[in-house]
């Protein structure tokens, strides 16, 4: 099912910020299961900072801050070596 978190670690634009990164990871799940007809884990759904970039309007610098203290938080989980793009992903609710 669809990712639900308590926001009590998250205030102000970090908060704002993961709401609007939540809502862009939802879209970009919806359309993957109606390509594939089939319910995939939200989890598996990756993104780069980039994506977040252009779909959110927020800066280069507040987007690499926010992603790494959501990181930190559990919120989200990042995956890639050093020279490689950085993905990201949702963590489960459940972790």
């Amino acid at each position: 099912g669809i990712v639900s978190y308590q926001y009590r670690d998250l205030s102000g634009a970090l908060l704002k910020f993961f709401e609007q990164l939540e809502a862009f990871v939802k879209a970009k799940w919806k359309a993957r299961n109606d390509e594939t007809n089939r319910l995939n884990p939200i989890e598996e759904i990756e993104f780069t900072a980039r994506e977040i970039r252009e779909t959110t309007r927020w800066s280069q610098t507040s987007v690499f801050q926010y992603l790494t203290d959501l990181v930190k938080l559990d919120y989200l989980s990042r995956a890639g070596r050093n020279g490689e793009v950085a993905k990201y992903c949702l963590h489960s609710s459940s972790k």
